[in-house]
């Protein structure tokens, strides 16, 4: 009889082990769908961010081991880049990497990672659930609302943020901060910073406050004494600072510190904001700033209505809640904290908005976390658990089984209008490649010949750079166009500027295949050496190839493409600048975005250029508007054509806002009939500086209209 007990016993133990993990497997089935699994399939990856993690694994399997070991130089070259900063989740970069030459060509871990996420997201929900009930029916409940938490879906299908998907980590830390009998602190705490910064830094964030939080309130309340505190805070600092070594955070510098902070916020009413008509077939939701989305942490009708529900049990002081806040008041502080930084100092109600003003020191350190509406992710949690601590404690188990049940019905049912489209974006067929306009037979031939492929000019989200760096990673080529979570500011403008410089003197990498954005080729055509480098627009793309030597099949842009991006001037023919758009292929680089009436100059240089006919102009007439101020009276204007001095003006209050261009007979290109115009603005400002607003764009002239004569 007692052998058959302890085997029952095993057995039911068996089965309850099982339950968070069916549980788990299910809401994934649910919520995402199979088709991610099939490590082959990255159709689903071609889209926002999750495009930047597998291109960034991709880069990652195919370089030798660096050292660090996450350092991932071929995908941003000098900008820096790190496995970590493209959100590839490094603990299975590592985990896969070693085995990459056993791995098909095409292949993805984060369906594996979405997977797990979700196993371990119901395992760490039914340990919490845990604490508040020991019975299994319960437990099982309640950790099923953890698994449809909107905004852990939310970042899968809407932002593809799939590393950010890791909410059981804010579970995990949550359980150790809340459990009375956690054995062997220092390896569970350690273990779990050390993969929560494998994974992102946010979650890194989160889990290091709430350790930090469980450390000060076990020493207030003498679970462990100072000396103790001490060891574990130190060792755990330097083992997880190793760590983050190790995956390449500290490769970013200055660059982990962006802007942001205020406008990535948690709007007041997000708690209970279904973002219509994203998250909810019932809430009509409600309105508020831009950047809100980043602070999406809608609760879901079910637990709303959990709250509801359990208010009588609250007000009758039966549910213990006052002994619980004492226990653990550290914690109600970091909660507290982590609420405001969420909310940020530009504090938004609906549409309302509410400022105050903080140190810049302050805003500094805040940027770094400039997504702040995230960090309310453990306050959610909490009130999750909450809302199923007051109905287990607050009436009979068969009651409070039937209001879960009920709740969690309402839960699945009315976010389904959220998860439900989420799903069918990742059920799509099964892709084993990713559509790619870059066809011609030059691409394949250039691959063969370069071993770095180059964007001019220099930018962290160029449009299409997914395209490039597809192009890149699978012909096993280094590039700069990337799209990085964060990147060293001086480290972007030094790479700028030396791409600046092979436009200035058409001195071009020989092993660097070269990407022109089209206004920056305008400045480049004149200094290429024809005679040598390949000069061509391929597939939509203006492409210089340095010493190509004319490859068969392959023409030069003389002739054919100088006439379709260089466009032809008419002669007495006034030509606006504004956002109609008709005269923007004229403009070459220096220009801001365009407006109704004109566009403004950025920077302290600004050109135009076209191509005339056969007969060379004489004189181009210019239509501007100097920026002027009570203390910045003075616009002086050099303009040169085609490098060489024409003439000078100075733009002053009350002055002409016309001026003529005379061209210089021995400027003009008779080869080809290009003309460049380049305005050269010394006393560009800020208007911010000289008080006129808070624009702060170099400004120098905005140019109306142009007429060739």
């Amino acid at each position: 009889m007692q052998y058959r007990h302890v085997i029952h016993t095993k057995r039911y133990g068996i089965i309850i082990i099982l339950i968070p993990v069916f549980i788990g497997i299910f809401t994934f089935l649910l919520l995402i769908g199979p088709r991610v699994l099939n490590s082959g399939n990255i159709g689903w990856l071609e889209r926002g961010d999750s495009a930047i993690h597998y291109l960034g694994w991709l880069f990652f399997r195919n370089t030798e081991w660096t050292f660090p070991i996450g350092l991932n130089p071929r995908f941003g070259l000098e900008l820096g880049s790190a496995i970590v900063v493209s959100d590839s989740i490094p603990l299975l970069a590592f985990l896969f990497k070693p085995f990459s030459p056993l791995l098909p060509e095409t292949f993805q871990y984060f369906g594996i990672w979405l997977l797990l996420c979700y196993v371990m997201q119901a395992w760490f929900a039914w340990k919490l659930t845990g604490l508040v009930s020991d019975d299994p029916l319960l437990r099982a409940l309640g950790s099923i609302f953890f698994t449809l938490s909107p905004p852990m879906i939310d970042r899968i299908g809407i932002h593809y943020h799939l590393s950010l998907a890791g909410h059981f980590l804010i579970l995990a830390a949550l359980y150790f901060m809340l459990s009375k009998d956690l054995q062997k602190r220092k390896w569970a705490w350690g273990t779990l910073l050390a993969v929560a910064s494998l994974v992102h830094a946010y979650l890194f964030a989160m889990v290091s406050i709430l350790w930090v939080c469980d450390l000060v309130g076990k020493m207030l309340r003498k679970d462990l004494s100072f000396r103790n505190t001490s060891i574990e805070f130190v060792i755990l600092l330097l083992t997880t600072s190793l760590v983050c070594w190790q995956a390449g955070y500290f490769s970013v510098g200055e660059g982990a510190i962006a802007v942001g902070f205020g406008f990535f916020r948690m709007n007041m009413l997000s708690p209970i904001n279904s973002s219509a008509p994203y998250w909810s077939h019932t809430l009509m939701g409600f309105p508020g700033g831009d950047g809100d989305y980043e602070g999406f942490n809608y609760l879901g009708l079910g637990v709303l209505f959990l709250f509801i529900l359990g208010l009588p049990a609250l007000l009758s002081g039966r549910t213990g809640t006052w002994s619980l806040c004492q226990r653990f008041p550290i914690l109600l502080l970091a909660l507290l904290g982590l609420t405001l930084f969420a909310l940020s100092n530009k504090i938004g109600l609906g549409l309302y908005n509410f400022e105050y003003s903080l140190p810049k020191s302050v805003l500094k350190i805040a940027n770094i976390f400039r997504a702040s509406g995230r960090m309310f992710w453990p306050v959610f949690y909490v009130l999750t658990l909450y809302a199923i601590f007051l109905i287990v404690r607050g009436y009979e188990k068969q009651v409070a089984v039937i209001l879960l049940g009920v709740t969690l019905a309402v839960q699945l049912v009315d976010t389904s209008a959220g998860y439900r489209k989420i799903r069918k974006e990742l059920m799509i067929e099964r892709k084993s490649e990713w559509h790619t306009p870059l066809v011609a037979p030059f691409w394949e031939q250039a691959a063969s010949k370069y071993t770095k492929v180059r964007f001019i000019p220099t930018r962290n989200d160029l449009p299409q750079w997914n395209t490039l760096s597809y192009y890149a990673a699978t012909h096993n080529l280094s590039t700069d166009a990337v799209y990085l979570a964060r990147v060293e500011k001086s480290v972007l403008e030094n790479t700028k500027s030396k791409a600046m410089a092979s436009i200035e003197n058409g001195e071009y990498e020989a092993d660097t295949l070269y990407i022109l954005d089209e206004a920056y080729f305008r400045q480049a055509v004149f200094n290429i050496n024809t005679d040598n480098d390949l000069v061509s627009k391929v597939d939509g793309f203006i492409v210089v190839a340095p010493r190509w030597k004319n490859r068969a099949g392959i023409s030069s842009l003389e002739g054919e493409t100088l006439a379709t991006i260089i466009p032809l001037a008419v002669s007495g023919q006034r030509m606006p600048v504004n956002d109609s758009g008709v005269s923007l292929p004229y403009l070459s680089a220096g220009w801001s975005i365009p407006e109704a009436e004109h566009i403004w100059s950025d920077g302290e240089k600004a050109g135009i250029f076209f191509r005339f006919a056969s007969k060379p102009p004489t004189s181009v007439l210019v239509e501007v508007i100097p920026l002027l101020g009570p203390t910045h009276t003075k616009q002086r204007v050099t303009v040169l054509v085609n490098s060489l001095p024409a003439t000078e003006v100075n733009l002053t209050v009350g002055g002409k806002n016309e001026f003529r261009i005379p061209i210089p007979m021995n400027a003009i290109r008779k080869r080809d009939n290009l003309v460049k115009i380049d305005f050269l603005l010394p006393d560009a400002v800020r208007p911010k500086d000289i008080g006129i607003n808070d624009d702060k764009r170099m400004l120098g002239i905005a140019l109306a209209a142009f007429t060739v004569e």
